[in-house]
C-alpha cells in the first residue's frame, strides 16, 4: 500500500466479493461501524478479561464454541479474519521475494504471536498461516521479539545481568513483562518471564478517543452541536486527533484546524484551536494512568521495584507519546528507555 505499516482494519462490507484490509476499512469505521473489524488480534485468546464497552466490536460464541464476530454482513469466525490477513501477508511477502530475487517457495516467516499464548492457540495460528501460504518456520512471543529488536539495536541493554522491564503500548492493547536478559544468547525460547501481563482495551488509541471527546464537548458548549453524532465530522476529528498526537511527539504545541466541520441555519462552523503539551497531558491523564498501572502492576507481580531493574524499556506505537512516557516515569520513579528506531 506504500505505507510503512498496514492498518489492521478489516471490512466485511455487505455485497462485497471479499473483505478488504488497510486504510480503506479504517476510513469506513465511523460510517460503517457494523462491518469494520479492528483489534481482532486480541481475540487470539477468548477475551474474557476485556472490560465491557472497550471491545471495538461485538463477539459471540458459535454453536461449536468457536468465537465469532457479529457484523452487519453476518457472523464471521475469528479464524476467517486471521486467514484473510495471513493471505494478504503471503501475497505481500511473495511480491517482496520476487523483487529480492528469492527462489519461489523460499519465503520463510517467523510469526509473532501474543505473549503467553496457550500452546493450542499458538499451533492454531501456525496452521492458519501455513494454510494461507506463509512458510512459518518459527514463532516468537511479541514481547520477546520486541526485546530482541531492542537488544540488537542497543548493545548496552541487558549487559548488567539485572532483569529488564518491557512495556509495549499498542493501539488497543498494553503488554508488559519482566525478562531475564542473561538467557537471551541461548535463544528467545530460553528466556523466562518473571512476570507477564496483557490488558486489552488500554492503549494509545484511547488517547485519540479522549481528545475527540474533549474537542467535541468544547465545540458543543460553544455552538450547541455534538460533532460525534455526524460520522463525517467524527472521521475528521479522529484524523485531527491522530495528527495532533504526532505533532506533540516532537513539538510543544499542535494546531487543530477543521474548517466547515458542520453548519446550521446561521452558517458554517469551524473548529480551530491550539493544543499545548500540558493541556493534552491533562486531557488524556485517565488513559495514561491506566497504561502506567499495567507497567507498575507487572513489576510488582515479579516481586521487584523499578529500581531493581536494569532498565524499563518502552516500545510500541505509544512509545512516541511524551504523555505516555511521562506517566510511566512518574508512576515508576525511574527514567524509561525508548529504543532508537
Amino acid at each position: 500500500s506504500g505505507e510503512r505499516a498496514t492498518p489492521t482494519f478489516v471490512s466485511y462490507a455487505q455485497g462485497a466479493d471479499e473483505p478488504s484490509l488497510g486504510s480503506v476499512p479504517k476510513s469506513r469505521r465511523f460510517a460503517h461501524p457494523a462491518d469494520t473489524v479492528f483489534n481482532w488480534q486480541a481475540l487470539a485468546e477468548t477475551p474474557s478479561s476485556q472490560e465491557p464497552g472497550k471491545t471495538p466490536f461485538a463477539y459471540e460464541s458459535g454453536d461449536d464454541g468457536e468465537l465469532e464476530l457479529a457484523l452487519s454482513a453476518g457472523r464471521v469466525p475469528v479464524r476467517e479474519v486471521y486467514s484473510f490477513v495471513f493471505s494478504e501477508a503471503a501475497l505481500y511477502t511473495g511480491q517482496k521475494g520476487i523483487e529480492a530475487g528469492w527462489p519461489d517457495g523460499d519465503h520463510q516467516v517467523v510469526l509473532s504471536v501474543p505473549s503467553g499464548l496457550a500452546p493450542g492457540r499458538r499451533q492454531a495460528l501456525i496452521s492458519l498461516a501455513r494454510s494461507a501460504g506463509l512458510n512459518v518456520v518459527h514463532t516468537v512471543d511479541e514481547l520477546k521479539a520486541q526485546f530482541l529488536a531492542t537488544a540488537i539495536a542497543n548493545a548496552s541493554i541487558g549487559t548488567s545481568g539485572a532483569p529488564i522491564g518491557l512495556v509495549d503500548v499498542g493501539g488497543w492493547t498494553t503488554q508488559a513483562c519482566v525478562l531475564d536478559p542473561m538467557a537471551w544468547n541461548q535463544g528467545l525460547d530460553a528466556m523466562e518471564y518473571g512476570a507477564l501481563s496483557r490488558r486489552d482495551g488500554v492503549g494509545s488509541e484511547f488517547l485519540h478517543h479522549t481528545l475527540v471527546d474533549h474537542l467535541s464537548l468544547n465545540f458543543a458548549l460553544r455552538h450547541g452541536v455534538d460533532l460525534r453524532n455526524d460520522h463525517l465530522a467524527l472521521e475528521r476529528l479522529f484524523s485531527a486527533a491522530e495528527e495532533a498526537a504526532v505533532q506533540l511527539s516532537t513539538s510543544s504545541a499542535a494546531k487543530i484546524h477543521l474548517p466547515f466541520i458542520t453548519g446550521d441555519h446561521t452558517g458554517p462552523k469551524h473548529l480551530e484551536t491550539t493544543l499545548r503539551q500540558a493541556e493534552y497531558a491533562s486531557v488524556v491523564e485517565s488513559v495514561t494512568d491506566e497504561i502506567a498501572a499495567v507497567a507498575a502492576d507487572t513489576i510488582s507481580d515479579a516481586s521487584l521495584t523499578a529500581q531493581d531493574l536494569a532498565a524499563v524499556v518502552l516500545v510500541g506505537g505509544g512509545s512516541k507519546s511524551p504523555a505516555i512516557r511521562d506517566a510511566i516515569q512518574n508512576k515508576l520513579g525511574v527514567r524509561v528507555f525508548i529504543p532508537e528506531r
